[in-house]
């Protein structure tokens, strides 16, 4: 993903997955500063906001994922 972001033509999405990949790993000031990275600071406020949706509905099914069978709870991810 790194490599990918590196590129001269990545796009958006590329440092989005980036930065959603970092931040699913705990890293979450970094993968903040991935999507603030060479943008300016009205461009990125959405991207942000956006990512922390994702990683926070992630915590959501980890921590729903507690109270289901455990049959069931492979099928969150």
């Amino acid at each position: 993903m790194r490599r990918a972001n590196s590129r001269a033509d990545a796009d958006k999405r590329v440092r989005l997955n980036l930065a959603l990949v970092v931040g699913l790993q705990g890293r979450l000031a970094e993968a903040e500063n991935i999507v603030k990275a060479d943008r300016p600071a009205e461009e990125t406020a959405a991207d942000v906001a956006d990512l922390k949706q994702m990683l926070s509905r992630r915590g959501n099914a980890r921590a729903d994922a507690g109270k289901l069978p455990v049959a069931a709870a492979g099928r969150l991810n």
